[in-house]
């Protein structure tokens, strides 16, 4: 079995302030030894967001 993380997961990190290491600990201290991935779709809308982000 595996983790699909959504978009929104990331988005909250993000909003948060969170460093990427922070978000894949989480992800690591939630999944345990599961594999966790981002799907395609949630990849597209992350750069779709980042695209329409009207600053850094």
């Amino acid at each position: 079995m595996g983790l699909i993380l959504d978009s929104s997961v990331v988005i909250a990190a993000e909003r948060r302030g969170d460093t990427v290491e922070k978000l894949i600990e989480w992800v690591v201290s939630v999944a345990g030894d599961q594999a966790a991935a981002l799907s395609a779709v949630g990849l597209t809308e992350l750069a779709h967001g980042i695209y329409r982000a009207q600053n850094p």
